[in-house]
């Protein structure tokens, strides 16, 4: 026995016998006019597809009165029907993500049950449309659409003709099922082309929209293209002539440290000469100390011999009275007193001027001694701006050095930039060239 889960009793009318599933069924198909209802204004598109499917308000009454005793079977025809759906991996990994077999089959129970009401209307229309949305939405493909439809009509042909016990009119249920279920396949298809053309409008706006912007941007991509040329063009152009004055600079550079290691080689051979003048002069001064020494020594001698003629003088002058008291025998002695005493005077004489000669002379190198020391001190003071001018000039020379290389790489750098340049300027000539198809494309 079958399980009763969709049989309802208050569904129950004077067309049913017995409700016992195992029952035969049957009814008298002249009431089917009056029970069935066809809801629609006369204007209304679906005229056309109900009259080229000749599905009447007939058909729905009798669907209405067939209706009771399709009921208790509903349940076994919802499992059934999901039984074999499930066998497909696609729709079963479908139904787990969206929803539960166990919501489905009630909802398949309820549709069958409604395409048994007897009527249709503008709110039965869009229940179909709601339900054909929901699986575009989701992704169901026509192909298991009209599966689903086949499999329902199977199900339910099964079950009329296995209990009919009017075979002829178990074939016209059939058949007005049929045609209900070809007006719904025709609502589900009509929202799928609806929606194939709406988004085959989308695909041809998008397409149109994109070739417009292909053609912008290639125009744009071809303007830009000549702008960066000029562009590249003119950084090459200045490319070059920085490198020439980076090289001129470079060159300069070279020169100015040629002069430098020149002027540095000049300021060691200064240094060298005033090394030698501070050697000299030390020993210049050596020899004024000795040339003092002698002058002292020699006024020193100068001295002895004043004495020795203030000595002479003086008895020369005691030998004068001597020989003045011996009378004529002490003139000839008086001569000779006169004449010592005269060169007594003489000498002394002349040592009082060698002694002013050796006064000047000591104060003379006394001033040569000052101005050696002088000199001595510029000649130091020379010699310690010389090293430092020559460290200026060594370091200028690193600095030079430094730049020069610095100069190379910059040259290199340049040169190697250039390069870059001149490439980019060949990949932008085939930019636009790429725009230009680009473009000749787009208008296809």
């Amino acid at each position: 026995m079958f399980k009763r889960w969709g049989y309802n009793k208050e569904k129950e009318n004077k067309h049913v016998a017995r409700n016992d599933m195992n029952a035969k069924w049957d009814f008298n198909q002249e009431q089917a006019d009056q029970l069935g209802s066809i809801q629609f204004s006369e204007n209304h598109k679906i005229w056309s597809q109900l009259k080229m499917i000749q599905l009447t308000e007939k058909d729905l009454g009798m669907l209405h009165m067939a209706q009771p005793f399709l009921l208790p079977w509903l349940d076994e025809i919802s499992e059934a029907f999901y039984e074999s759906v499930l066998q497909v991996g696609s729709l079963k990994e479908m139904i787990n993500q969206h929803s539960s077999v166990e919501k489905l089959q009630i909802t398949l129970r309820k549709h069958i049950e409604e395409m048994f009401d007897g009527f249709i209307n503008e709110a039965y229309v869009e229940k179909r449309m709601r339900i054909a949305s929901i699986h575009y939405r989701i992704g169901l493909e026509p192909k298991w659409y009209m599966g689903a439809f086949q499999k329902v009509q199977a199900v339910v042909f099964e079950r009329l003709m296995m209990h009919a016990a009017n075979p002829q009119l178990a074939i016209e249920v059939v058949h007005s099922f049929n045609k209900v279920l070809n007006l719904e396949q025709q609502l589900v298809l009509e929202f799928f082309e609806k929606k194939r053309q709406e988004a085959e409008k989308e695909h041809l706006r998008q397409k149109d929209e994109l070739h417009l912007q292909i053609s912008k941007l290639s125009e744009q991509l071809a303007s830009l293209s000549v702008r960066t040329n000029d562009a590249i063009q003119e950084m090459v152009s200045y490319g070059i002539e920085l490198n020439n004055s980076t090289q001129q600079t470079a060159n300069s550079s070279i020169a100015t440290q040629r002069n430098a290691e020149e002027g540095k080689m000049f300021m060691d051979q200064l240094n060298h000469s005033i090394q030698q003048i501070d050697i000299d002069m030390q020993q210049v001064e050596q020899h004024m100390s000795a040339l003092k020494m002698t002058t002292e020594h020699i006024a020193s001698i100068a001295q002895s011999i004043i004495g020795i003629a203030d000595h002479t003088h003086l008895l020369s002058l005691n030998a004068s009275i001597e020989a003045a008291h011996a009378g004529e025998r002490g003139a000839g002695f008086s001569v000779v007193t006169k004449e010592v005493n005269k060169l007594a005077v003489s000498t002394k004489q002349t040592v009082n001027n060698i002694e002013n000669l050796i006064v000047n002379s000591s104060e003379v190198t006394k001033a040569v001694v000052e101005v050696i020391s002088a000199v001595q001190n510029n000649a130091g003071q020379v010699r310690i701006n010389a090293e430092l001018t020559m460290e200026k000039f060594s370091n200028i020379v690193s600095e030079i050095s430094e730049s020069a290389s610095q100069l190379n790489v910059i040259s290199n750098n340049i040169q190697s930039l250039s390069d870059a340049i001149q490439s980019i300027s060949e990949s932008t000539e085939q930019v636009a060239s790429s725009a230009e198809q680009l473009n000749r494309i787009s208008s296809l």
